[in-house]
């Protein structure tokens, strides 16, 4: 079994698991297998040792090696080799949201300023309402500004707000026509 298994299916941090397989490899009741060669992964692999689970302790667990040309303690080695599983879902992050073509960002982001007329944001805000990175909005917001799609209102903290001429609320569109 895999490190990165025991972490999944535990649901302790990687820090912990890499401690008690240290502590359990120091027991001899897990043993350490190399990475298979010619796995691109390069994941270890852990067996069950010999020895009983009552003996595992936990603060022998990151005991320093020396070595033997300069007798000098060597670095612990506490980690334990884990891979994230990433969606390969093609068009969707990391959390499940569909990703963005090229200026989707910057309508979305005019669109929700146009919502608010009259209202000044900044780009962290627009982000949490956007469910956006506040970079990514940072960035879209510096070029509609460029662009007259929106209008910088404050330097320091940077503030954004709809155009005065575009600026008109769902319903007013309608308004207007009539």
């Amino acid at each position: 079994m895999s490190a990165a298994t025991v972490v999944d299916e535990s649901g302790l941090r990687a820090a912990i698991v890499g401690r008690v397989l240290g502590a359990m490899e120091a027991a001899d009741a897990a043993v350490r297998m190399p990475p298979v060669e010619g796995d691109e992964t390069g994941v270890e692999v852990w067996l069950r040792g010999e020895a009983d689970l009552s003996a595992v302790d936990l603060s022998v667990a990151a005991v320093r090696e020396v070595c033997p040309t300069c007798q000098r303690p060597m670095p612990r080695r506490t980690g334990v080799n884990t891979r994230r599983t990433v969606s390969t879902a093609l068009g969707t992050n990391g959390d499940g949201s569909p990703t963005l073509g090229k200026g989707q960002l910057a309508d979305l982001v005019r669109d929700f300023l146009n919502a608010h007329p009259g209202h000044e944001f900044n780009a962290g805000t627009i982000a949490r309402e956007l469910s956006r990175s506040s970079g990514a909005v940072g960035n879209a917001l510096a070029k509609l500004v460029v662009n007259g799609g929106a209008v910088l209102t404050n330097d320091a903290p940077m503030r954004y707000t709809a155009p005065a001429n575009k600026a008109t609320a769902p319903g007013d569109a309608a308004a207007a026509a009539e």
